[in-house]
């Protein structure tokens, strides 16, 4: 008689007793979610002061560029070496449906990262035990200051996009392989398809899921059928990735060669210094300021204590050891989750690990590895005692007031640009919207900056975007350039005078500068007067009519100019400009327009004719250019009255420059109170109080490498 055999059952994986989770779990859900939505809120409230700036249009400049074609413009390349197809449509349809505000931006980021927040916790629901854990991972998650750049980037929702899909896909497997809905099948499987096609290495999320089901399946003594079970189920993923690869291949390539930033390549160094920024940001500390931000708890404390904010450097270092040592001690404790651990393991590997293939470093790089750190620790403290779990409850607490701390004092990169282009809001957008304009151009010395902030070098149409008007024309030039094309300045032909303080230019309605007076009129060969520390002398010239982007001319050689006001500027000259006695001509120059000639007398046995250009002055032998600082603002404030204060943030001094070189310190009087980032200006910077509790008056300037910037004073009054 033949033997019938009985149904094979699918193997479930193995998961914590207290699941899958009950439906009053919802509540619990909520309200931790709608509490870390509000204390990430809270962390990241500077951020929604940002503006947009030419990055953010990429995409929409992807869709003009292909004749409005939605789908032409998701299946084509982004700058040219990124393939990006999932980013690009969820972005144009935002931007379809939402305003051009960018407040709704920031407000369309907060919440997609609320849901982030949502779906974590329900991965933690189905992995960890104790609540303990799982509420420490949220909160871990949920302070950290990688949100700041993630919600106040508006052009970074592809990062929130990217994690909700990665948190979607891990949740569908957890819930298909303990229930085997085929809902819940198909949905991961969606998931996955699009987290693959997100960015050039969204596909590593297929490693996940490997670790996802090998994180599960290794435990059981069956788990040779276990894993022929999920194979099938696996298989369409690695078609995906294979139809990923044939299309980025047949658009763009299949990874960039010739490009400095992103051709991979490995260096140690960077990737050493890499893995220990992400350390350093998991406790919220601030390592490299230009790229992590300011300084936290550790900083703040070690400027307050010891009178200077250089200390504050060394005081997020001092906190850098402890939180390795913690994490260390965490990860050894959770030894016992065994083969559990191999999901988070690979989820940060897998997003981690092509970043240390490149020469760029964003704190919104690390934002899924974030999340898998959250993962990671979780499981880690499910595993650990009362003292270890007491140990990271006072940890929280210290990392989110270095966040907090942090937060309030940023000025990243995107930053900077973001300032600088929130300048064409009143003069260009709102004073000129409606009307039939049919160009723009911007005049500035510092042309790649503005093409940067304004236009993502012509890839981001955000003037034309924001004054709707998509067929609008948009134009850099430098003031040699201006002549050729003044004559076309008219009412739909705008032309903008940027360095001058970014107001309309009209040719023939603005007076030239007028030099009334230079101090001094003589000096001596070879010698110097008003001495700086940098060993160059400075001349005061008296005018009317002087601009922000107005430079003192002497001999033919433009000198560092510091912009006092329209009467007073302040120019640096080289020593090589007084070695040959002769009457050299002065004047001023705003670029548009030059002033009248003074000389300055240069004393010696032997006076050269007006009109002899001496050899030693030749340009070949003058200076790199030095930073120029053109103006403060505020220029001064009363005794202990703050400005453009944060809500619990300290004041913040604003710094109207050229040339701002990264690395470069800011000084105010003898303290240094931020180091730049990138050289876009203007700046911004923290002024302690105490540093402008005294009456007084305070010179601001940069040093970089020995040399110094220009001087501007900042008056305290009684």
């Amino acid at each position: 008689m033949a033997r019938t055999r009985s149904p094979v059952a699918p193997p479930r994986l193995s998961v914590p007793p207290t699941l899958p989770p009950r439906a009053e779990d919802w509540q619990v859900t909520f309200l931790l979610v709608a509490a870390g939505a509000a204390l990430m809120l809270l962390m990241t409230v500077p951020a929604f002061h940002s503006y947009f700036f030419g990055e953010d249009f990429m995409y929409v400049g992807q869709y003009r560029a292909h004749g409005d074609d939605f789908w032409r413009a998701v299946f084509s390349p982004t700058d040219n070496i990124f393939f990006r197809p999932v980013f690009c449509a969820v972005n144009l349809l935002t931007q379809f449906v939402l305003p051009l505000d960018p407040f709704v931006h920031h407000i369309r980021n907060w919440l997609v990262s609320a849901v982030n927040v949502l779906l974590l916790y329900r991965i933690l629901l189905r992995l960890v035990t104790h609540r303990f854990a799982r509420v420490a991972g949220i909160a871990f998650f949920v302070i950290s200051k990688v949100h700041f750049t993630t919600i106040g980037y508006i052009n970074v929702f592809d990062s929130i996009v990217s994690l909700l899909l990665l948190l979607a896909t891990v949740l569908c497997f957890l819930r298909f392989a303990a229930e085997h809905r085929a809902r819940d099948y198909v949905l991961a499987l969606v998931c996955c398809f699009l987290s693959i096609f997100t960015k050039d290495y969204g596909l590593v999320v297929v490693a996940v899921v490997a670790a996802l089901v090998a994180s599960r399946s290794l435990a059981r003594r069956d788990w040779r059928s276990c894993w022929r079970w999920w194979a099938i189920r696996l298989a369409p993923l690695p078609v995906m990735v294979a139809l990923y690869l044939a299309l980025r291949q047949a658009i763009v390539g299949l990874v960039p060669t010739n490009n400095a930033a992103y051709s991979p390549q490995l260096a140690l160094d960077v990737s050493a210094w890499k893995v220990a920024i992400f350390l350093g940001t998991l406790g919220n500390l601030s390592l490299d300021p230009g790229t992590t931000g300011g300084s936290g708890l550790g900083g703040w404390t070690a400027s307050h204590l010891l009178g200077s904010s250089v200390w504050a450097t060394v005081g997020e270092a001092l906190l850098f050891a402890p939180l390795v040592a913690l994490l260390a001690t965490t990860l050894w404790a959770g030894r016992g989750a065994r083969w559990r651990l191999l999901l988070p393991l690979v989820w940060i590997a897998a997003y981690f690990g092509p970043t240390l293939l490149t020469r760029n470093i964003q704190m919104y790089y690390l934002y899924e590895v974030l999340a898998g750190a959250a993962v990671l620790l979780a499981l880690c403290l499910d595993q650990a005692d009362r003292r270890l779990r007491a140990a990271w409850a006072a940890a929280l607490l210290v990392i989110a007031l270095n966040g907090l701390v942090s937060n309030y004092t940023s000025l990243y990169t995107w930053q900077f640009v973001a300032n600088a282009a929130q300048q064409v809001q009143q003069p260009l957008l709102v004073a000129h919207h409606g009307e039939p304009l049919q160009s723009v151009t911007f005049i500035t010395r510092s042309r790649s900056l503005w093409e940067h902030a304004l236009s993502a070098d012509g890839k981001g149409p955000m003037v034309p975007e924001l004054l709707h008007r998509p067929d609008l024309q948009v134009r850099f030039l430098d003031y040699a350039d201006l002549p050729a094309h003044a004559a076309e300045a008219d009412a739909t032909h705008l032309f903008f005078d940027i360095d001058n303080g970014f107001v309309a230019y009209q040719p023939g309605q603005s007076a030239p500068p007028l030099l009334r007076a230079i101090a001094p009129t003589e000096v001596e060969a070879g010698r110097t007067f008003n001495l700086q520390p940098d060993g160059e002398s400075a001349l005061q010239a008296v005018a009317e009519r002087a601009t922000p982007g107005t430079s003192v001319v002497l001999a033919g050689h433009r000198l560092v100019t510091s912009y006092v006001n329209a009467e007073r500027l302040t120019a640096l000259v080289p020593p090589d400009l007084l070695r040959q006695p002769g009457r050299y001509p002065v004047y001023l120059d705003n670029g548009i327009d030059q002033s009248n000639r003074l000389e300055l007398v240069i004393q010696g046995e032997e006076q050269a004719p007006l009109a002899a250009a001496p050899p030693a002055i030749a340009p070949a032998v003058l200076p790199s250019p030095a930073p120029t600082l053109l103006g403060l603002r505020p220029a001064g404030t009363k005794a202990g009255q703050g400005f453009n204060n944060e809500p619990f943030g300290p004041a913040m001094l604003v710094i109207d420059c050229t040339r701002a070189e990264p690395g470069a310190t800011v000084m105010f009087g003898d303290v240094a109170v931020g180091v730049v980032g990138n050289p876009a200006c203007p700046l911004s910077v923290p002024v302690a109080a105490d540093l402008y509790s005294q009456p007084g008056a305070y010179e601001v300037y940069l040093v970089r490498d020995g040399e110094e910037s220009n001087r501007l004073t900042f008056v305290v009054e009684q």
